[in-house]
């Protein structure tokens, strides 16, 4: 009997080029991206996608994604009858390590899918490589065990969970080496939270930094960050909005920002997108004494954002101790 495989990825740019590669009958991305967006508590994709669509705004573009996601679940499953060889391939960052977190505890106890599926994980993402060097690559091809779904279960709850505290107690478990890049995510996700004596995220950090050593273009600061891999989590809608919440706010760290919000639309408007990008960026006072931490980001400013299933506003302020590792609520 010939080998079908299907490949699963863990981001749209990977899909692509596995499918020019042409290694695999069929290839299917599961990658929405609910890192730092909403990440309810559900059972299964289904409850998942329509919790999630009562906390997101009506016009959201991740309302419209998450509808495909949902097709792209549903086809995955579909499609895993017809194949007798099923490949996860899942890049190193924190975004597509969280999805793989997902991905597990949504197959459970799914024996007709996990007996067929092998993981792999890659040392570098699939998107980045061209389609002649991932036809090249002969990753190794793990079965799924039952401690990594047990593993990932408990992790990916912990996520969902109305506080990061359970996520943060994963810091403390001896058993993370079931997947091997967990440790790694846990810590990093964490540091994307309000730091306790900034309040700021370490993407919002390095932005500030960014603009500190002279970068002044906004894309540029966007690009720059993304390419850091510990900060690669983020996406380019959420840095963008990040950095446009740190100029329009009420008391900015960032001055220079024109033509925003950080929008689809202002994506479509010629005009004022290139308003935006011809931008020259500077650090406020403020933003300079953050720098210096000597200022609270949250003292001076309304904070409302999705980490997880927690709900960050100053009234429910979640913050990352670094010396002592913990989460802690102010």
């Amino acid at each position: 009997m010939q080998l079908q495989r299907l490949i699963i990825t863990t981001s749209d740019s990977a899909a692509g080029a596995v499918k020019v590669a042409g290694i695999a009958e069929q290839v299917i991305a599961l990658s929405h991206g609910f890192l730092f967006s909403p990440a309810p508590q559900a059972d299964g994709p289904e409850d998942f996608f329509a919790t999630r669509a009562q906390l997101l705004e009506p016009e959201s573009l991740e309302l419209h994604l998450d509808a495909h996601s949902l097709n792209l679940w549903s086809k995955f499953r579909s499609a895993a009858e017809s194949f007798n060889a099923i490949e996860i391939w899942c890049d190193p960052d924190a975004k597509a390590q969280v999805q793989l977190l997902q991905i597990l505890a949504w197959l459970g106890d799914n024996l007709k899918i996990l007996d067929k599926t092998k993981l792999v994980h890659l040392d570098a993402c699939l998107g980045d490589q061209t389609p002649e060097a991932v036809a090249q690559l002969c990753p190794y091809l793990k079965p799924i065990d039952p401690r990594q779904l047990t593993l990932a279960g408990k992790a990916w709850a912990a996520y969902a969970q109305p506080t990061p505290m359970a996520w943060s107690k994963l810091l403390d478990r001896e058993d993370l080496d079931a997947l091997p890049r967990l440790a790694a995510t846990v810590l990093q996700v964490l540091l994307e939270l309000p730091d306790l004596v900034t309040g700021l995220t370490a993407t919002q950090r390095t932005m500030l930094d960014l603009i500190d050593k002279g970068v002044r273009r906004p894309l540029n600061v966007l690009c720059d960050t993304g390419r850091q891999e510990a900060l690669a989590a983020m996406s380019y809608w959420q840095r963008g909005a990040l950095l446009n919440d740190m100029a329009s706010c009420g008391t900015p760290a960032i001055s220079g920002l024109q033509a925003g919000p950080f929008t689809l639309e202002l994506h479509d408007d010629v005009e004022r997108f290139e308003r935006y990008r011809r931008s020259s960026l500077e650090l406020t006072d403020f933003g300079k004494a953050m720098i210096a931490g000597e200022a609270d980001f949250a003292a001076h400013n309304r904070i409302d954002r999705w980490w997880g299933g927690t709900r960050i506003t100053n009234e429910n302020l979640w913050r990352w101790d670094a010396v002592k590792r913990c989460v802690v609520k102010t």
